[in-house]
């Protein structure tokens, strides 16, 4: 099971690491999963995102195309703001 806790503040780096399965500290007879946890360094207070492994196959196959996706707009939105730019700049005679 993948799970979020969070307080804000501002970000200032991302951490990334690995656990592997272990056994749970009050019951030995039930093992805690693999996970990748992500952590954000805050100013003061934390973020902090623990996936599973499925969890992070997922977003690992759905990243590449949403930052792709935020490049074109990116771009579109570029295009625009140059052609609204010419399109209000006096022409030279």
């Amino acid at each position: 099971m993948s799970f979020i806790s969070n307080s804000s503040s501002a970000s200032r780096g991302i951490n990334v690491s690995y656990s592997a399965p272990r056994p749970y500290d009050y019951d030995e007879s039930i093992t805690i999963p693999a996970y990748f946890s992500v952590e954000l360094e805050m100013e003061s207070g934390g973020a902090r995102l623990a996936l599973t492994v499925e969890d992070a196959r997922v977003l690992l196959e759905r990243l590449p195309r949403l930052v792709m996706d935020h490049d074109a707009a990116e771009h579109v939105r570029a295009e625009q703001v140059a052609a609204e730019k010419s399109a209000t700049e006096p022409k030279a005679a």
